[in-house]
């Protein structure tokens, strides 16, 4: 584990100023700790002033306002058609597509979109059988 250390004090020297708050201010246990200590050493020894560390709070507080915000974001209705008239692959490698990229809601709602449309393709494969 101590020879995590150095490896991780490097990796940190090579952060911007703004990933480095980015990586103190996640939640716990997103980072292991002697990264999250690496981080800290780090931001310390590059003496920032107030206004420096004011403005780099700001951009990382806006960029985590961003991530929240992408996990509420809807399903556009045309993401919903394609869901119901092509389930399959396509709209799974689309809501993995979508859940990479922050929108929580939106691969959800595709998967959920993906079950209608095999619900109503077998709805019909069952009524034209029996008419």
């Amino acid at each position: 584990m101590s020879n995590k250390v150095p490896e991780f004090e490097e990796v940190m020297a090579r952060q911007s100023n703004a990933k480095l708050l980015d990586i103190i201010k996640s939640p716990e246990g997103t980072y292991e700790v002697l990264a999250l200590e690496a981080a800290k050493k780090e931001l310390e020894s590059r003496n920032l002033t107030t206004d420096q560390i004011e403005s780099t709070e700001a951009a990382v507080f806006e960029k985590i306002k961003d991530r929240e915000d992408r996990k509420h974001v809807p399903l556009n209705w045309h993401w919903k058609v394609l869901c119901v008239l092509l389930p399959g692959i396509i709209p799974i490698l689309l809501a993995g597509g979508f859940k990479a990229d922050g929108y929580a809601a939106k691969a959800k709602a595709t998967l959920m979109w993906t079950v209608y449309g095999f619900g109503f393709y077998t709805l019909l494969v069952i009524a034209f059988s029996i008419f």
